[in-house]
């Protein structure tokens, strides 16, 4: 399974059933979303289907609500407080006989959104270190269009025309593998003058595992050039089942072959704290298991 761009937190809030995502807030339960300006609010009195209306949070941090007199403050309420805070106005209105307030957020504030929507994080091709598999070019710059190939092997090396012996690339940037060659070729007396020209012709494929209870688990390929997260691996799983726990462990492999969790990460955090989100590394597997009792998302 190949990861396309469907990664954005975006896809996740749609795709996990009964979601609503967090913030931090002094007072508000872990994992409660705190309502920002700009927010749009939908809510609806349980079996009064006249009930149903839209909003938007003023400036001020309020909403109106039909027939209350006043706009009623709900900006930094996590969800479930401004439901209450609303079923408490209709009550003292004598518009409803205490209510079950369903209150849910359709639409972020500007602010909210653009972190959902942010594209992955891009590597920039001069930090990028090579790898094994990597497939790298090497031409004379004065005759370009003499260009060889070479696939870097498991043990991090290549083996160029005209060398004695191996050249391990792996680790190295492209300009510290361009350096390392020109040297090589000069140690040999081949072409002591030669200016190489050393580009990086197919990434090698990088994978992570997402098993349990998504609904596509299988491997995730990591975009060439970019950082792959833990919430935007579990969107390009199709998302998490009805039954997904709230929690996802990461697994890493180590370099003398062992493995270790790396961390639980909560992702409602994660969702919508980038600083929560976790990078993940090739060869990363992580489980999402179901939740002892449903409607942990809700």
């Amino acid at each position: 399974m190949t990861f396309r761009g469907l990664g954005t937190i975006a896809l996740l809030l749609l795709l996990w059933p009964g979601l609503t995502p967090p913030a931090t807030g002094a007072d508000a339960p872990p994992g409660a979303y705190i309502l920002r300006v700009g927010d749009g609010l939908h809510w609806e009195v349980a079996g009064a289907a006249q009930s149903v209306q839209d909003g938007k949070i003023a400036a001020d941090g309020t909403v109106l609500l039909a027939g209350l007199p006043a706009p009623l403050k709900v900006a930094g309420l996590d969800t479930g407080a401004a439901a209450l805070a609303v079923a408490r106005a209709w009550t003292a209105a004598k518009i409803y006989a205490n209510p079950q307030v369903n209150l849910t957020v359709n639409a972020f504030a500007p602010q909210v959104a653009a972190t959902i929507n942010a594209a992955p994080t891009a590597i920039s091709s001069d930090a990028y270190r090579l790898r094994p598999a990597d497939l790298v070019s090497v031409s004379d710059a004065s005759d370009p269009a003499a260009v060889k190939n070479y696939r870097i092997k498991v043990d991090g090396t290549v083996v160029l025309a005209g060398l004695s012996h191996p050249l391990k690339l792996v680790g190295l940037t492209l300009a510290e593998a361009r350096k390392l060659i020109r040297q090589a070729y000069a140690d040999e007396k081949i072409s002591p003058n030669l200016l190489l020209n050393v580009e990086l012709s197919q990434y090698a494929p990088r994978t992570v595992n997402v098993l349990g209870a998504v609904m596509k688990p299988g491997q995730i390929q990591i975009p060439a050039q970019q950082v792959l997260t833990l919430v935007s691996a579990i969107a390009a799983a199709g998302g998490p089942t009805e039954r997904a726990a709230t929690t996802a462990t990461i697994t890493r492999v180590l370099p003398d072959g062992s493995t270790q969790k790396v961390e639980n990460v909560d992702l409602r955090r994660a969702m919508v704290e980038p600083s929560k989100d976790v990078s993940l590394q090739e060869g990363d597997t992580i489980y999402l298991g179901e939740a002892i009792l449903t409607g942990e998302w809700r």
